[in-house]
């Protein structure tokens, strides 16, 4: 699994601790492609969002936040 913030390959148990905690700068969820928006709403367990456009993936990653 890749963390979305640095990059770096992590199984996907350790990537998820280490999001939570990389010391990379975040980037804005708004540049983020549509695809790896989804990547991130498969990752995080959020259901219902293969259909949805990138204002909406974006509402409902920081709904969830």
């Amino acid at each position: 699994m890749k963390c979305p913030f640095c990059g770096k390959e992590y199984s996907k148990k350790v990537c998820m601790i280490h999001m939570r905690s990389c010391k990379k700068i975040e980037k804005e969820l708004k540049d983020y492609t549509v695809k790896e928006l989804k990547e991130m709403c498969k990752e995080k367990g959020i259901k219902g969002y293969s259909k949805l456009n990138e204002k909406d993936l974006i509402a409902l990653i920081e709904g969830d936040k």
